[in-house]
């Protein structure tokens, strides 16, 4: 009877270890596979991780990774998240944050979120509209080389709109426009060439694709358009980034 009962002792013990052995596998496997998608995010921008996943449609993700980035001043994730809120993906619409993430991303240096705002305040979308700070927005943008900002501002230097008319500012900036391959600039500019009396006021759409430019021999590929005019222009540019 002794030898009996320790033999099932045993046997209980075996059993139980095995079923130890079998967790503990088990939890190594689930521990191996977090640390795969923890390296996999390391390896990997997370902005880019959320823009697969906005292109995807999947926005709900897009939202999970971007606002996080967000709220650690990362200005790109901020221009991102704002056009969920803009456009209610993933989200509930809300303009007043879609207006906060991209005041926030535009005081962080972001261009394209600089561009968007001034276009904001030249068209009264979220803000009470105000010819001043659309070009105070503008001027920042151009300093980061959007040939589109620097149309916009040559349009309000023309009509004299927000600013004092002046035709040789306006010149300036339908040049640096033309010189960084606007090709609105560049017809505008030959419109004044033949003498043309007015024009109409720039407006902040999407301009045409710009021209390659050459260096020698080699041809280096145009820059895609800042297309952010309206939170959908901005959805399309942010899928094509």
């Amino acid at each position: 009877m002794f030898r009996g009962g320790a033999a099932r002792s045993m046997s209980v013990r075996l059993n139980e270890m095995k079923s130890a052995f079998a967790l503990m596998i088990l939890l190594l496997s689930l521990a191996q596979v977090a640390i795969a998608e923890e390296d996999d995010l390391l390896l990997e921008d997370p902005v880019q991780l959320g823009h697969q996943a906005y292109v995807s449609g999947e926005f709900q993700r897009a939202l999970k990774l971007w606002t996080p980035l967000a709220e650690q001043g990362i200005a790109q994730a901020q221009f991102f998240l704002s056009n969920l809120y803009a456009r209610g993906e993933g989200v509930e619409a809300d303009p007043v944050a879609a207006l906060s993430w991209l005041t926030r991303a535009a005081k962080g240096g972001y261009a394209p979120a600089q561009f968007n705002l001034g276009n904001r305040f030249y068209q009264g979308l979220w803000v009470n509209k105000d010819l001043t700070e659309a070009r105070q927005w503008w001027l920042k943008a151009v300093e980061q080389g959007l040939s589109q900002a620097a149309y916009n501002l040559a349009g309000l230097h023309y009509q004299g709109a927000g600013v004092e008319k002046n035709l040789a500012q306006a010149l300036h900036w339908y040049r640096r426009a033309a010189e960084a391959g606007s090709i609105e600039a560049k017809v505008v500019l030959a419109k004044l060439d033949e003498g043309a009396e007015s024009l109409p006021l720039a407006q902040p759409i999407a301009p045409q694709p710009t021209q390659p430019a050459t260096t020698g021999a080699v041809k280096t590929q145009p820059k895609k358009p800042v297309v952010v005019g309206t939170p959908e222009e901005s959805a399309a540019w942010i899928k094509e980034q």
